[in-house]
């Protein structure tokens, strides 16, 4: 099997650089186990855009974005159901 580095290499444009991208980041992450797949995918991509604009500088688009990602999460986190309890014998 191919090293991480290699894997990379063989993306996208943007996975080339040789630096740290957030997928480097979100390798490594292990999600609170309250976290729903929605809840994951709008915190990470709400980090690849923050991370973005780092290098790119602030733009509405991304901004709007962020703020879209957020509202995603804060929604899920309204709605998730409370964790179900052992029923007590």
């Amino acid at each position: 099997m191919d090293t991480w580095d290699l894997i990379k290499q063989k993306g996208s444009e943007h996975y080339k650089t040789g630096g740290i991208e957030p997928i480097d980041l979100f390798r490594d992450i292990k999600p609170h186990p309250t976290h729903t797949a929605l809840t994951v995918k709008a915190l990470t991509d709400t980090i690849k855009y923050a991370y973005r604009m780092l290098s790119r500088g602030v733009n509405h688009q991304d901004c709007d974005k962020i703020t879209h990602y957020v509202d995603m999460c804060r929604w899920a986190r309204e709605h998730q159901e409370a964790p179900q309890k052992d029923p007590v014998t």
